[in-house]
């Protein structure tokens, strides 16, 4: 029976990060023939455990709890998701430097790799850094050099590499968000029924997802949004729901909850936006994309979801890995880009436009 402890950012109510999760998980089970014991490395076992049935342990902070973590397993894979600053790459690194010590095996699947620190402002226009800390710089090169397996999700994160001195080879993989299935309409009938979510010839369905941000971005987004959406229905009959992403995981991580800026949209719009206030598994959110006729999104698997879904989608783009999956990506329907550092009035007009001709076609078909 081969053992395996998958790390990501588990646990924190990420959708995204759980959607990989289940497709890495759905992956190995296939390839192992089920013949695998598979556990979770989480900051909230409880939760992990609940959307992939699967055992989950508590991710230590310290080296001594992981080392008689690793010793239990045969492999350690870390999954996908952005890994930021020089402190998650030094965890990272010494976790795969102590896995390896212990005889384990090493993957790193589809990672985002990333030299700053995320902390809740939009980081777009930026290029791959070599700049960091010697001691940051040799752990993550030893790591990744020692490592049976490396891939990363774009471009910029195999060039950040590159520049902290890795010189093996370093192939591109696509999301493993992207292998995740949906289920289908009757699997999630209650929470369709739930939140009013039908098909209806008559009603434009709009699906709507934005990450909280610096206050004064969320007022900027908020502002665009609002003055579009409200100028559509005054000429036309719309549904809009919102599709939390991020579920919070603790106070000091404002970022982590879509709820928040989700609220403040409400504010504005009234019963005319539906929030899916309870967190769902990634394959329900999935899912319910199929039932939206147009979406906007932030977060990057937001975006991923729409397309799998093939639903056209206006991107408002926060983050270099966002830029980078709309540059390298040729299936998506993307009606529209726009920077969130750069919103203004005439973003509003060209918003609402793209979305009026949306639903012209929409009822031309």
């Amino acid at each position: 029976m081969k053992k395996i402890l998958l790390e990501g950012y588990f646990g924190y109510g990420n959708i995204g990060d759980e959607a990989i999760c289940a497709s890495l998980i759905e992956e190995l089970e296939e390839l192992y023939r089920e013949n695998c014991e598979i556990v979770i490395m989480s900051r909230d076992p409880d939760r992990s455990s609940k959307i992939h049935g699967k055992e989950s342990v508590k991710c230590e902070t310290n080296l001594k709890s992981s080392f008689f973590q690793i010793l239990k397993y045969d492999k350690l894979i870390f999954c996908g998701g952005g890994r930021y600053g020089k402190f998650t790459h030094r965890r990272i690194a010494l976790l795969a430097l102590l896995a390896k010590m212990l005889g384990k095996k090493v993957d790193f699947r589809a990672i985002g790799f990333y030299p700053f620190e995320w902390r809740g402002f939009p980081v777009v226009k930026t290029l791959p850094l070599s700049k960091q800390d010697p001691l940051t710089r040799v752990l993550t090169r030893a790591a990744f050099k020692l490592a049976d397996r490396v891939t990363v999700r774009d471009k910029f994160s195999r060039e950040c590499l590159r520049l902290f001195g890795i010189r093996r080879e370093i192939e591109i993989e696509e999301d493993l968000a992207l292998k995740l299935k949906p289920l289908s309409a009757e699997d999630i009938e209650p929470i369709l029924s739930k939140y009013d979510i039908t098909l209806n010839e008559k009603t434009f369905r709009i699906g709507i997802n934005l990450r909280t941000l610096h206050p004064r971005i969320n007022s900027n987004v908020i502002a665009v949004l609002q003055n579009s959406l409200k100028s559509v229905m005054q000429k036309h009959t719309v549904k809009i729901v919102f599709t939390p992403f991020g579920y919070g995981s603790s106070p000091n991580r404002f970022f982590d909850n879509d709820i928040t800026i989700a609220k403040s949209l409400k504010k504005s719009l009234g019963g005319n936006l539906i929030i899916i206030e309870e967190e769902l598994k990634p394959q329900e959110m999935l899912t319910i994309f199929n039932f939206f006729d147009l979406f906007i999104g932030m977060r990057l698997h937001s975006i991923i979801f729409a397309g799998m879904m093939d639903i056209p989608t206006i991107a408002l783009v926060y983050d270099v890995k966002v830029e980078e999956f709309l540059e390298k990506d040729e299936h998506h329907r993307i009606l529209l880009r726009i920077n969130v550092t750069e919103i203004n009035d005439r973003t509003s007009s060209e918003l609402t436009s793209t979305i009026i001709n949306a639903i012209g076609s929409n009822s031309q078909e």
